[in-house]
């Protein structure tokens, strides 16, 4: 899974999954999904961390 694949670089970056949605990937190794969407004509941005999980 391309998630778990994501390592971390020397600087931050995404990994876009379409329609808005993408996976920002910290240098510290930390994991976030970023949903960004439309609401009365305004780009809104909804933001969560996925709690860290062991690789298994």
């Amino acid at each position: 899974m391309a998630i778990k694949r994501a390592k971390p670089k020397e600087k931050s970056y995404t990994l876009a999954d379409g329609n808005g949605l993408s996976l920002l990937v910290e240098t510290n190794g930390s994991k976030g999904w970023r949903y960004r969407y439309q609401f009365t004509g305004k780009t809104k941005m909804i933001f969560r961390y996925l709690p860290s999980c062991n690789s298994h």
